[in-house]
């Protein structure tokens, strides 16, 4: 009388049943989620960083070189034959196109070869490639630190490591595990 046909109304204990049923439904269906997301693969930020590291990073570089050495030849032509007297320029172009070489093949091997030595390969390129190619630029010519540059890089390097050790995803990839 009055309840007009709700179950729920008529009796609490069926409401917290359905209640305990669809909370189980959406547990089970966050729990499949959290499965697909440890399925080994090449997806997500992992993509992202091969892509950037692979592609988007050696060819802004390149292209940055690109428009330095041109925007100094407009700007400062003294320099520019200053810098090409001394070989400066070539060692410029060498130590970038090594530089991005590295970043291609540390980019394959992510994406060709699912092991955890490509993860390894992958932090030390970002280490070497990165802070350490500034801090050894320096201490080889003595000359001014790129104090900006050596903080961008490692604090990219860190952020990448810090990625590379924290994600499921690279852990389910490449078997990926670090131990104390």
């Amino acid at each position: 009388p009055g309840v007009r046909g709700d179950v729920e109304r008529a009796d609490p204990g069926a409401a917290a049943v359905r209640c305990v049923q669809d909370v189980t439904e959406m547990a089970t269906t966050s729990d499949t989620s959290v499965l697909e997301q440890l399925r080994p693969g090449i997806r997500g930020w992992l993509l992202f960083f091969i892509l950037w590291l692979g592609v988007l990073s050696p060819v802004f570089w390149i292209g940055f070189n690109i428009v330095i050495m041109r925007r100094m030849e407009q700007m400062n032509p003294d320099d520019a034959v200053l810098m090409r007297a001394m070989n400066w320029d070539v060692l410029l172009w060498v130590v970038t196109l090594i530089r991005e070489a590295m970043h291609i093949a540390a980019a394959l091997m992510l994406y060709f070869r699912r092991n955890s030595t490509s993860v390894w390969f992958a932090i030390a390129i970002l280490w070497l490639a990165g802070p350490f190619l500034i801090l050894g630029t320096w201490a080889a010519v003595q000359g001014e630190l790129n104090v900006a540059g050596l903080v961008r890089s490692a604090l990219i390097a860190f952020v990448w490591t810090l990625y590379l050790f924290l994600s499921r995803r690279v852990k389910a990839t490449y078997k990926f595990r670090v131990t104390a």
